[in-house]
């Protein structure tokens, strides 16, 4: 026969374990991410986009006009579902014009630390797409989802003006299928 002594420290063991794993249990959630809703799932180019090139700023709208460089920019939010359906689409744009204009993403809940000389163009809808030339002249402007046909045009009427500095000619592929 078992001494009540033995027993109540490993029934104290077993309840405290039920609990721990009954709060893990209840307290988690599934984790997903959907480019038809408006919740935070991290850097949305990370998730989105397909490739994480344009997170890591390398470059600024001052250090391009300084070395005569177009830039294309995008201030987003990563929270929006608008911005999640466009890092597909600026990726595109990427892939067919990146070696010979810069892409900046501005995160715009980061302003005015990140970039404050783009606050002038920045609205307070997003996602806001802006294309300049190497001067610094903006040249194009939209505010919305667009996708990479329709805002191709100002790239390559960009790129007929620009050195012969071979650009990639990676096609722009389709969106893949959205959710309704």
């Amino acid at each position: 026969m078992m001494k009540s002594t033995t027993i109540l420290p490993t029934l104290k063991r077993f309840t405290t374990t039920i609990l721990v794993v009954s709060l893990v249990l209840l307290t988690s959630q599934a984790t997903h991410a959907d480019v038809t809703d408006d919740t935070y799932e991290n850097n949305i180019f990370n998730v989105y986009g397909t490739n994480g090139n344009i997170t890591a700023q390398r470059v600024t709208l001052k250090d391009s006009i300084q070395n005569g460089q177009p830039s294309f920019i995008v201030i987003y939010v990563n929270d929006s579902r608008d911005c999640k359906r466009q890092t597909y689409e600026i990726t595109q744009l990427q892939s067919r014009f990146g070696k010979a204009i810069n892409f900046i993403a501005v995160n715009a809940d980061a302003f005015p630390d990140d970039q404050p000389d783009l606050q002038k163009y920045y609205s307070g809808d997003v996602p806001r797409m802006l294309l300049f030339d190497g001067k610094g002249k903006l040249v194009y402007e939209k505010t919305g989802y667009t996708s990479a046909k329709n805002l191709a045009q100002p790239f390559f009427d960009l790129e007929k003006i620009l050195p012969k500095r071979a650009p990639s000619r990676a096609p722009m592929e389709q969106a893949p299928s959205q959710k309704p």
